[in-house]
């Protein structure tokens, strides 16, 4: 495991990130050997699997190379080390990304807007609502958040794909880091990492949630009208029978 001055790196007061870059090989040549960023420090045999499997799951731009002993190994193994330090700068962008979102302002409609957008897609259904106000909730008073910020608007949609999705441990870990929730989390950074498009996302949140007080107004007035009607059935009725 390879660590660097930048292999963890502090967005805020207590808020760390860990990024290492692991090197796998065989004496044999029966393996290839692999460089991979991780965020676990090999030390054993089931941080070593955890890490392996983690590094095949990546998505996006993380490092992930391998090497086989062949008569291009010279020339490829060139090309890796490039792609090593290739990612070490994208890296120190990213760390650099991250600082930014912490020092932008989010007022509290903006990320009530945002949460609703990302989660509502076209249309916000009851259920899509209830991921919004929970990942609104948690980028005000989640771990370390404020709801001051565009990083904590981040913050709010990752602990809930992290953590909220799915009771079973394994299954939320899997969809956090290969599936949905991983995907989810890339987007609220790309979004969020952009004014042009943080703008589009929350004048949609805006929208839907504007949209949905309307159906749910509708849905509302709807129930009176028919309990009016009921009542008047009822009333009717009983005069009826006074009347007989």
């Amino acid at each position: 495991t390879l660590e660097s001055s930048d292999s963890e790196f502090e967005v805020e007061a207590g808020d760390k990130l860990v990024s290492r870059i692991c090197l796998v090989s065989s004496h044999d040549s029966s393996e290839a050997s692999r460089w991979f960023e991780s965020c676990v420090r090999i030390v054993c045999a089931n941080t070593f699997k955890y890490s392996i499997q983690a590094a095949k799951g990546q998505i996006g731009d993380g490092l992930n190379e391998s090497l086989r002993k062949s008569k291009e190994v010279q020339s490829r193994f060139s090309d890796v080390i490039g792609k090593v330090n290739q990612f070490a700068a994208n890296k120190l962008l990213i760390h650099e990304g991250l600082k930014t979102l912490a020092n932008q302002s989010l007022s509290k409609e903006e990320i009530t807007q945002f949460s609703a957008g990302i989660s509502g897609l076209k249309e916000l259904s009851t259920k899509s609502l209830n991921v919004a106000q929970r990942i609104d909730t948690l980028a005000n008073t989640g771990k370390g958040n404020k709801g001051e910020t565009r990083f904590d608007a981040l913050n709010g949609v990752t602990e809930y794909y992290t953590h909220e999705t799915n009771k079973d441990a394994s299954k939320a870990f899997i969809s956090s880091e290969f599936g949905t929730g991983s995907q989810a989390k890339s987007k609220a950074l790309e979004i969020l990492m952009s004014d042009e498009q943080l703008e589009k996302v929350c004048a949609q949140g805006e929208r839907l949630l504007s949209e949905f007080d309307g159906v749910q107004e509708r849905k509302q007035s709807a129930k009176l009208a028919k309990l009016r009607v009921n009542e008047r059935a009822v009333l009717e009725a009983r005069l009826a029978e006074l009347s007989a």
